[in-house]
């Protein structure tokens, strides 16, 4: 989920936005950045000076969004497989490469981005982090894993139709050890294979 800083307030000089800003910027704005302190970076001021002309004015940074939890495509195809790619940092990137692996690949029949939730022992509660199971994704569905490479889980509640990956695991060893002690009565848990597309992965 994308959130606002924690704690609420405080500017990240990281976030994405605000350095692609000041890249877009440095043509024609010398930027200078107030700090408080010599060993903390983060700005509380940010003044603008336009080159030509040596107007300025002066902002203050109140705060920060940063889309940063990992996030998986889970692709079905036409031939009943899953596929899951990943992870990519945030929902808006994974959402990007959504549309360019479905276009890329004509036997893709659903794809959706997905929250990773943490391998912890204990699985979330309904309303917490679980994806509603889309109907055209049927029970003999197959996964695709070969145990090379990262890996996630993914537990499918047929009952309740619906999903949760779980991970990144970085090898398939460490997947199987995984064992929550709540998956719901009647549900499966598989493992699969975490990639990016060879078109994606630089």
């Amino acid at each position: 989920m994308t959130t606002p800083s924690a704690p609420h307030g405080v500017f990240d000089p990281t976030n994405g936005a605000y350095v692609k800003l000041k890249e877009l910027i440095l043509e024609h704005f010398d930027i200078i950045e107030w700090t408080r302190e010599q060993d903390n970076p983060t700005p509380v001021m940010v003044s603008f000076m336009d080159i030509a002309t040596g107007d300025a004015f002066t902002m203050r940074p109140i705060d920060s969004i940063t889309d940063t939890d990992p996030i998986t495509l889970l692709v079905f195809t036409a031939a009943g497989q899953v596929r899951a790619h990943g992870p990519y940092r945030g929902r808006t990137a994974a959402n990007t490469m959504k549309a360019e692996i479905a276009a890329a690949d004509t036997t893709i029949a659903l794809a959706f981005t997905a929250a990773l939730h943490p391998p912890t022992e204990t699985l979330p509660g309904p309303a917490d982090a679980w994806h509603e199971l889309h109907p055209r994704i049927s029970t003999d569905v197959e996964f695709v894993t070969s145990r090379h490479g990262p890996q996630i889980m993914l537990c499918i509640d047929w009952t309740q139709r619906r999903l949760l990956p779980v991970g990144p695991f970085p090898d398939a060893d460490t997947a199987d050890l995984w064992q929550p002690d709540n998956v719901p009565p009647g549900a499966s848990t598989d493992r699969l294979d975490l990639t990016l597309p060879t078109a994606t992965n630089e």
